[in-house]
């Protein structure tokens, strides 16, 4: 699995149609689509409804997603404040506060090739709470965390 297939979900969840993401990716729709479902096997979960009236996301396809959405603006932010804009320059060593559910499978997937686009990296995976997450990033702002249906007032 590839961060790039994780942001192609996401261009899709955001556009009307396959093909109108394809080109924004300056992909083709085949080469888009098979990425997909490659991506589809290695997660082992469907993330398109393919019908003859186009595609949309799964139950499972939208919480990719969202935590897809959430783990790249955290990378960017990062990156952008330790080492500009250049995101193969990322290095160094990385806590990431998460509560472990129902997306562990997707979510070590994920950064298991994090690990592996950015081999200057240390990625610390710490099992937290809730509450000590929140707790964590009011008073660290820099702090990555991960937490499905966690909010943050």
């Amino acid at each position: 699995m590839r961060l790039e297939q994780f942001q192609y979900l996401i261009v899709i969840s955001q556009s009307p149609s396959l093909s109108v993401a394809a080109e924004k990716l300056h992909l083709t729709p085949q080469a888009l689509s098979m990425s997909i479902t490659a991506m589809e096997q290695e997660l082992g979960m469907i993330v398109l409804n393919r019908t003859y009236k186009g595609v949309t996301l799964t139950a499972e396809g939208q919480q990719v997603v969202d935590i897809a959405g959430h783990f790249l603006l955290a990378l960017t932010a990062i990156v952008k404040q330790s080492h500009g804009s250049k995101l193969s320059s990322l290095a160094g060593n990385y806590q990431i506060l998460t509560t472990f559910g129902e997306f562990n499978y997707f979510f070590l997937s994920f950064l298991t090739q994090a690990a592996k686009d950015f081999p200057d990296c240390s990625f610390r995976v710490l099992p937290t709470p809730q509450q000590q997450i929140r707790e964590r990033i009011v008073a660290e702002p820099n702090i990555l965390a991960m937490s499905y249906n966690c909010q943050i007032d």
